[in-house]
């Protein structure tokens, strides 16, 4: 059973004010950052940043299989655990090295929270540009609430040079993959996105949409890979709450 951990390092804004730091709560069973995945084409391509998706995989005649990545999946899930243990216990530095060594294996949970200690200086000295590659990466790797960051910070032009349309195009993103969830992360991301595409003209906005549908057909398989995650996942959730 996984730990209700609370932490801190939530960069957040609505886009009347300036960012601000909020905390953000992770509650029940953490959503494993690797998953068993089956069916892909050989010859599949993913972009820069989701090598984790192919993790432990085997070209087995037309089809990769990841039998051998399952081993994996549970020890990487253990080391993501203990990482927001040591966290709680604010031993920040500690949490920090965690977190980056799970992150370079591929957690797309744990880049973000890299990503989100270098913006907030925890465990490690604050840097906006260290900050924006990890978040990214995370984002790339369709977690939400980075996504959500990532668009915050191509507003602001922290650590990345200032691109309004991209940031929406990020924001737009993060309120597609969070779905019909209803956090308070989620709702906040909606009225960023309200916020954001408020500011822009007609044009822009078509140029935003049209670069989302560009950015999902990019990531047409990684999106497929994502969603069945997400279904078993949930599956495991519900029979979790159940108690078998």
């Amino acid at each position: 059973m996984r730990k209700t951990i609370l932490t801190a390092v939530v960069l957040s804004m609505f886009l009347s004010a300036p960012a601000f730091a909020e905390n953000k709560n992770r509650s029940g069973a953490f959503a494993d950052d690797f998953e068993e995945y089956r069916s892909l084409g050989v010859g599949l391509l993913l972009k820069e940043g989701q090598e984790h998706l192919l993790s432990g995989m085997e070209d087995n005649s037309q089809v990769l299989r990841t039998e051998k990545g399952a081993a994996n999946i549970v020890e990487l899930s253990a080391q993501l655990d203990e990482a927001y243990a040591v966290y709680a216990e604010e031993k920040y530095e500690e949490a920090f090295e965690k977190f980056i060594t799970i992150a370079r294996a591929g957690s797309a949970e744990a880049q973000e929270m890299v990503g989100m200690m270098f913006a907030q200086g925890q465990g490690t000295k604050q840097d906006d540009v260290q900050a924006m590659r990890w978040l990214e990466r995370a984002a790339q790797n369709f977690q939400p609430l980075a996504m959500h960051h990532v668009g915050v910070r191509y507003f602001g032009g922290q650590g990345i040079k200032r691109d309004v349309l991209n940031a929406a195009k990020w924001l737009s993103l993060s309120v597609e993959f969070y779905g019909d969830d209803t956090s308070d992360a989620s709702e906040r991301a909606r009225q960023d996105l309200k916020n954001m595409m408020a500011r822009l003209s007609l044009r822009e906005q078509r140029q935003v949409q049209n670069a989302v549908r560009e950015w999902r057909t990019e990531n047409k398989a990684g999106i497929k890979i994502w969603e069945r995650k997400k279904s078993q996942q949930e599956q495991i959730d519900q029979k979790k709450a159940a108690g078998q």
